[in-house]
């Protein structure tokens, strides 16, 4: 169960920062490269929170399918692209979906005191996704109101990589949380 739970955390994050990757601009990538980054980041992230899903705690359990179905809908307006203004709203939905999750999970944190930067990673998480999922309001504003491009993608890229730092602060915080148990297991025997 355990190494399930850290194959799965550290698969969420490698998929946050595979995504990451292939939002920031500033990098060489062509856009196919950007589209396959997405959605395999998406892809990584669903399948580390399934794999971490089956925790023992119903609440951490909820919100970790919670921000599963997130990177599922997102994947959905990757695959099976309708129109511009369809996708933008799965991936805003997506991105909502795993806020709520990240929130759900934090709820879950603040009970246990062994894990505090588990709790910054949490918040840092849903932070980020929540600056993705109003990049993706303003994007689908932007026609409407001509807004400059150029604030959502400084929201997309910063919540991005707020959500890659508040990932790796998590999957940080549980491999040292069983490395601790480990020592302590060691210690009464």
């Amino acid at each position: 169960m355990e190494l399930k739970t850290l194959t799965g955390t550290w698969l969420e994050t490698l998929g946050t920062i595979l995504n990451a990757l292939g939002i920031t601009k500033a990098l060489p990538f062509s856009l196919s490269f950007r589209n396959n980054c997405s959605l395999w980041g998406n892809v990584l992230q669903a399948t580390g929170n399934g794999l971490s899903a089956e925790e023992e705690d119903f609440k951490y359990r909820l919100g970790l399918e919670l921000q599963s179905v997130g990177n599922l809908t997102i994947i959905y307006g990757i695959l099976l692209p309708i129109n511009h203004r369809e996708d933008l709203r799965k991936f805003i939905t997506g991105n909502w979906l795993q806020t709520l999750g990240t929130l759900v999970c934090f709820s879950h944190s603040v009970v246990n005191e062994k894990t505090p930067h588990d709790r910054v990673g949490c918040l840092l998480q849903a932070i980020g996704n929540s600056l993705q999922a109003i990049a993706g309001i303003e994007e689908l504003k932007a026609p409407i109101q001509n807004l400059n491009m150029d604030i959502t993608d400084i929201l997309e890229f910063s919540g991005s990589w707020v959500q890659v730092i508040g990932s790796l602060m998590s999957s940080l915080e549980y491999t040292a949380s069983l490395n601790n148990d480990e020592l302590e297991d060691k210690k009464e025997k």
